[in-house]
């Protein structure tokens, strides 16, 4: 297990590539790996989601300041804990795996 220094943005981004392959068949190994890192990155989404809310409540007409605001908040980095595999693992995989899989378990692989 790596830590990963990773802004909220990067965290967002993450949660939604995985949940597009979520479903995917993969060699235990790697979905495992996967499915912890995606508890991970929703911990730290939460944290997020709060401030996010806040944000929200005091300034729901938006503007100049919650722009400000909101993009402050979403370059906030915070280091993850993120789950590895060796990248060979997927030739282990029961069926062809699309670019759009390789690329969302990118962050995970090692070479």
């Amino acid at each position: 297990m790596n830590t990963i220094k990773m802004t909220n943005q990067e965290i967002i981004n993450h949660i939604n590539q995985i949940s597009e392959i979520i479903d995917v068949r993969l060699p235990a190994k790697a979905s495992y790996a996967l499915n912890k890192n995606r508890k991970a990155f929703i911990k730290e989404y939460d944290c997020y989601f709060e401030e996010f809310t806040k944000l929200q409540e005091e300034y729901p007409d938006g503007g100049d300041t919650y722009q400000k605001e909101l993009i402050d908040l979403l370059s906030i980095e915070s280091d993850v804990p993120i789950h590895t595999v060796p990248e060979a693992i997927l030739e282990t995989a029961t069926h062809d795996l699309s670019l759009e899989v390789f690329q969302a378990l990118e962050f995970m692989l090692e070479e």
